[in-house]
């Protein structure tokens, strides 16, 4: 009787399975292609300078359903976009600088399988400047979205993303930043400045990720090298060759370069006054005599190991000139306009020009000569990746109790592994050098389960001046679920003498961006707990909680409380002598949306700090780390 019941349940689910699809198959279905859709899937990107009208972009509708499509409105709306920088919501109100060419009558019926032609052009309003403000250009970026209604029954209304840049002029300091080139394809990465000329020196900026040689992320699939910007001098034939290059042996595959005046398609943004196919973004490019929107296998590459980009005979790899180069690439992870990573892409920036006295093109390290986006690819060495989930909170390597050492971590001045990975970056760290990295001020000491960590000098809370050594941290899985970041500083604690002498815990992606609990000296003379934030180096107290008589405390349990779901952080704290219990910090910090995916990601940061800013050594010592569910 069983079976005969699951079988008729079975035959049940079949049948009513059969319904919807056949319902499904009898509908409209409203499929839209973008230009560019492989690069810029639902969005619209544009790009002029001096307000120059420029051709329009095709969009292409499409009814992929079985029955009458009707398309009922097309308007212009301002941009939902969610990563706009503070203070510059106007350029997310820009519908008036998008037109639609020659749109259709409407209400528009499309049968099955046709398609209508879309035209939308960019014609800027507001005249673009250079500006010392938040952004280098002012009024450079135009934002809007175009809404499509329709009978569709999934989708009756449907938004495509429209971003506009326009340059205040022509070449040099007049071209827009890589900062913005990143919001204009609605990205939230985080370059670490928004002025034009980035610097060369090989340190790191943002969120940079240093890795000269890469791999293939998916071996089922080729990586692709799709062209996004072109900011060069004018050049009258072909320019910047583009390549791959394996890292051995001799395999090298051009793929192609961007058309000259000779060849341009005499449109503004490819003629004479541009310099070819140049001064814009989304180039086409030029292969095989034709210039053309690139298509995939144009862009294209099988390696065979780990490979170099190569423009102009600029190399990631930097063979040219070896090591000591200054820095020609720069590669960051693609992050969406909520701050998540996008696996395996990552945005490749780089300047042309080998050296003042090799080429005409001198480098001023921009960064925008020539902008690309690497698909399905991943740095040589996989501890660079963020992509790469770190270990579960609860896993064996998140919880150190001191008491023995950790093989493949960092050492103290014994040599002994502590088991953090990693520490906090400072200003001074280069991709040769680690500044922010002291082993003689570390000391653990297995036998008693204590870590003592000494600071000289140096803090983490002042954005450029940053010059923390040994903010000690290793990455987890911060995406997994709530977990709790948790210490016990040992007493007594009447060894903080001056402010602002601290030790403690903090959580977070870089040394401008995170949260921090920490027991601190004041001015006064006296000590407190210190609940606070770091966002965009500009320190916030979040909570406070004196600490009378200092010499009594025998330990001091330290929490900070991560919650993925809810994208909120919290404090606490236990002291010991008469056990106060565990005393949860009212003060809640909620992170904005491009910060979540920032703070809880595949590999978040989390770890202990203790700093001072004079030259006398202040010490704190650690009974345990550990980061847990």
């Amino acid at each position: 009787m069983a079976y005969k019941i699951k079988s008729l349940l079975v035959v049940a689910l079949v049948l009513g399975l059969s319904q919807q699809v056949s319902t499904a198959a009898n509908t409209p279905h409203l499929q839209l292609t973008p230009a560019d859709p492989r690069v810029t899937p639902n969005r619209l990107v544009f790009s002029t300078v001096n307000r120059e009208v420029r051709p329009p972009a095709l969009l292409r509708i499409t009814n992929t359903g079985s029955s009458l499509l009707t398309l009922t409105a097309l308007y212009l709306s301002n941009s939902l976009q969610a990563n706009m920088l503070p203070g510059r919501r106007s350029d997310a109100q820009r519908a008036a600088d998008f037109i639609l060419v020659n749109p259709p009558r409407l209400p528009l019926n499309l049968t099955a399988g046709e398609s209508v032609a879309l035209a939308v052009q960019f014609r800027p309003q507001r005249r673009a400047r250079l500006s010392n403000g938040p952004t280098h250009t002012t009024d450079g970026e135009c934002y809007a979205a175009l809404n499509i209604l329709s009978n569709d029954p999934e989708q009756p209304t449907l938004t495509v993303h429209l971003a506009g840049l326009n340059s205040a002029n022509y070449q040099g300091k007049n071209e827009v930043s890589v900062a913005e080139i990143t919001r204009a394809f609605g990205w939230s990465i985080k370059i670490g400045t928004e002025r034009h000329i980035l610097g060369g020196d090989k340190t790191w900026l943002g969120e940079e990720v240093y890795s000269p040689y890469w791999v293939q992320a998916n071996p089922e699939q080729p990586v692709y090298l799709w062209p996004l910007a072109v900011y060069l001098g004018p050049r009258t034939i072909p320019f910047g060759t583009t390549k791959f290059q394996a890292k051995a042996g001799s395999d090298s595959r051009t793929l192609y370069r961007f058309a000259g005046t000779d060849n341009d398609d005499n449109t503004l943004g490819s003629n004479d006054r541009s310099g070819g196919e140049n001064q814009k973004l989304l180039p086409k490019i030029y292969v095989d005599g034709s210039n053309r929107l690139p298509q995939p296998a144009d862009v294209a590459y099988t390696p065979t190991g780990p490979f170099q980009l190569v423009s102009e005979e600029v190399y990631s790899g930097e063979i040219s000139a070896g090591d000591e180069r200054l820095h020609s690439w720069r590669f960051y992870p693609v992050r969406d306009d909520q701050g998540s990573l996008i696996p395996d892409h990552w945005y490749a920036i780089e300047d042309a020009g080998l050296a003042a006295d090799l080429t005409t093109e001198a480098k001023n390290y921009d960064y925008n000569d020539t902008v690309y986006l690497l698909v399905n690819a991943r740095p040589e060495d996989s501890t660079r990746d963020p992509n790469l989930p770190g270990p579960v909170p609860g896993s064996a390597m998140l919880d150190l109790d001191f008491g023995r050492s950790y093989p493949g971590t960092l050492t103290d001045r014994h040599g002994e592994p502590l088991g953090f990975t990693s520490t906090q970056r400072n200003r001074k760290d280069t991709f040769a050098t680690l500044n922010s990295y002291d082993p003689n001020q570390l000391d653990l000491n297995p036998a008693t389960g204590l870590l003592t960590v000494t600071s000289r000098s140096g803090e983490n809370n002042r954005g450029p001046n940053n010059a923390l050594v040994n903010g000690l941290q290793m990455a987890f899985d911060g995406q997994s679920g709530p977990f709790i970041v948790s210490a016990t500083l040992l007493g007594p604690l009447n060894n903080f003498k001056q402010a602002p002498q601290q030790a403690g815990l903090f959580f977070g992606p870089d040394p401008d961006n995170f949260v921090q609990l920490a027991v601190q000296a004041q001015s006064n003379g006296s000590l407190s707990l210190e609940f606070y934030q770091e966002r965009q180096a500009r320190s916030t107290r979040m909570g406070s909680v004196a600490i009378p008589n200092p010499a009594d405390v025998q330990m001091l349990d330290l929490m900070l409380f991560g919650d993925p779901q809810t994208g909120t952080l919290q404090a606490a704290y236990r002291r010991t002598d008469g056990d106060t219990g565990i005393v949860v910090l009212p003060a809640r910090i909620s992170l904005s949306a491009t910060e979540q995916g920032r703070f809880f990601a595949p590999q978040s940061k989390a770890g202990l700090m203790v700093h001072s800013k004079d030259e006398l050594p202040f010490t704190a010592t650690f009974k345990h780390f550990r980061i847990a569910p």
